[in-house]
């Protein structure tokens, strides 16, 4: 288990857990980051958001964010 903000592009994931206070792990959860949810990093950088897709859709999360969504790779 890892930290989303340590995945590289392209590496399919599955979320963990979540962890942090309640209000950010409530936004996170509203926003489909679940634990047991597979995504994709499609960009990953250090200065700016990670661009993830889950599902269908692309969505943008801030780097000290991505340090709170705890991840497994998929094989």
């Amino acid at each position: 288990m890892i930290p989303l903000a340590l995945a590289r592009e392209g590496e399919r994931v599955k979320v963990s857990r979540v962890s942090g206070g309640r209000g950010l792990v409530r936004r996170l959860i509203d926003m489909g980051l679940r634990p047991g949810t597979e995504i994709e990093i499609v960009s990953a950088s250090r200065t700016g958001p990670f661009v993830i897709r889950l599902g269908g859709q692309r969505l943008g999360v801030g780097f000290w964010m991505a340090k709170k969504i705890f991840v497994d790779l998929v094989s």
